[in-house]
């Protein structure tokens, strides 16, 4: 578990000293002595009361000696000095419980190649509150640091808790001592956590995160391109008849929303099962960049090289989602001004509008859609139905049947950075299909299409070859297996 690291201890003592009666137990004391720790513990625990203190001081300097490699320092970093320390407090008397902890990093420091490296501050965390009949009291939270500031306090009839931080003060800090992937950020980061009772029995839980301006790259490569960013969580927790919450099974009216230079949306669920991850009555709305989509996919390596997408885009779902899969009920996806480029060549159409509902089975790895409405610029698209048997073998799974019809003049526009045709040539026509196609067994694929060509005109080196004629093309046969 320690990998490279092999951890000893020279010498190391416990002592301890105790009592114990009819109705009572006492530790006076028990104390643990050694070179990278010390610590003592004492308490009494009387019929139904309790009394704990503990105290725990820690050498940096020798436990990063003992596992650096466990710890991720830096390469020939040596710590010469710091320490941990950590007090704490729980006393239980009459059904009430109150705790106080206090941990505190101060005098940290040591050197790396020669230059001398330490924290600028102490960091420090403590927490004072209590749990009774009318559930948990925090009558201080509070962290300091030089990259992370926190406050808190409140009942669960009205508790918050915020949070600043300073995402470049952070690296600077961390990355003095510990070895960190190549992420360069900036930014100041505000958190808050609020709790308000909304009746007996459900407490709503909002938490929030802001920031005005966040940059974060991956190496020279901008994931995050120093924009404002605004995101809330708003929950329904229940309470317990002991008024806390634990063994929380479901999780009502969950919801979200997000400001950010990718868009904004916001969605909510009816219910989400903590044990199963089941949404029901999942809903989600928004507007977004895909160009600005593009650049972040792109910088995490989710696209392929080269691959880019431009348009406005605003969707609404409604799908209830478990461990099975997903039951779509409706997806509707409009985008404007769309571009697809891939080296250099583009698919470009004014509008794109995409309408189907249906059920996706993971276990079963299929899709499918009934019915699958595509509208374009170019021609529209409309199956009644539309389903993949095994996305690990689409291309012999595939099943549907419906009608497209299509714009040859607006096609060759879309398609002009693949193929255009010669200058003296010109040609206008609709084109209307009726497909039907199934497995048919065996990896083979049956189909049936009929092709429609009206008002076809074609012309070329001066001279009119076609003028508004008609044809009609019907295939059916048996595709083999790909």
């Amino acid at each position: 578990m320690l990998g490279d690291d092999q951890p000893s201890i020279d010498l190391a003592s416990v002592v301890f000293t105790s009592r114990i009666g009819r109705d009572l137990i006492e530790l006076d004391s028990l104390t643990l002595s050694s070179p990278p720790a010390a610590g003592s513990l004492s308490g009494m625990l009387a019929g139904g009361d309790l009394r704990l203190e503990t105290g725990l001081t820690v050498d940096l300097a020798i436990l990063a000696g003992q596992i650096p490699h466990t710890l991720n320092l830096q390469e020939g970093l040596r710590i010469g000095d710091g320490v941990l320390s950590l007090t704490g407090r729980v006393m239980s008397e009459q059904g009430r419980h109150r705790f106080d902890i206090n941990t505190r990093v101060e005098g940290l420091a040591g050197a790396q190649d020669g230059r001398n490296i330490s924290l600028s501050e102490p960091f420090t965390f403590r927490a004072v509150g209590s749990q009774d009949s009318d559930g948990l009291t925090l009558e201080q939270f509070s962290i300091e640091s030089s990259f992370l500031r926190g406050r808190g306090q409140g009942d669960l009839t009205n508790m918050e808790v915020s949070l600043e931080a300073d995402l470049g003060a952070a690296l600077a800090e961390v990355k003095q001592f510990v070895a960190l992937p190549d992420y360069p950020a900036k930014g100041r980061l505000t958190g808050s956590l609020k709790a308000k009772r909304n009746n007996e029995s459900t407490v709503s839980v909002t938490a929030e995160l802001a920031s005005e301006s966040l940059l974060v790259q991956q190496g020279d490569t901008v994931i995050i391109p120093g924009k404002p960013l605004q995101l809330s969580v708003v929950v329904d927790l229940p309470l317990s008849a002991e008024l806390d919450f634990g063994g929380i099974d479901t999780i009502a009216n969950p919801r979200l929303a997000y400001q950010s230079w990718l868009g904004n949306g916001s969605a909510r669920a009816d219910l989400f099962e903590v044990a199963t991850s089941r949404l029901a009555g999942l809903s989600f709305s928004g507007q977004t960049d895909l160009a600005g989509l593009s650049a972040l996919l792109g910088a995490l390596g989710v696209l392929p090289k080269g691959l880019t997408m431009g348009g406005a885009n605003s969707s609404s779902i409604a799908l209830d989602y478990s461990g099975a899969g997903i039951e779509l009920a409706s997806l509707t996806s409009e985008t404007s001004d769309f571009v697809l480029a891939m080296d250099g060549k583009a698919y470009r159409d004014k509008k794109v509008v995409i309408e189907t509902s249906g059920k996706i089975d993971t276990g079963q790895r299929s899709l499918s859609l009934a019915p699958l409405h595509i509208d374009s610029v170019t021609g529209v698209i409309a199956l009644e139905r539309f389903s993949i048997g095994d996305w690990g073998a689409a291309g012999n799974t595939l099943s549907g049947s419906g009608q497209a019809r299509f714009d040859i003049d607006t096609v060759l526009d879309v398609v002009a950075d693949w193929y255009v045709l010669p200058p003296d040539v010109s040609t206008t026509g609709i084109v209307e299909l009726t497909m039907a196609g199934a497995p048919a067994g065996d990896g083979q694929m049956s189909y049936d299409i009929a092709a429609e060509l009206r008002n076809f005109s074609l012309a070329g080196r001066g001279a009119q070859i076609f003028s508004d004629e008609t044809a009609r093309i019907v295939l059916d046969g048996t595709r083999e297996p790909s």
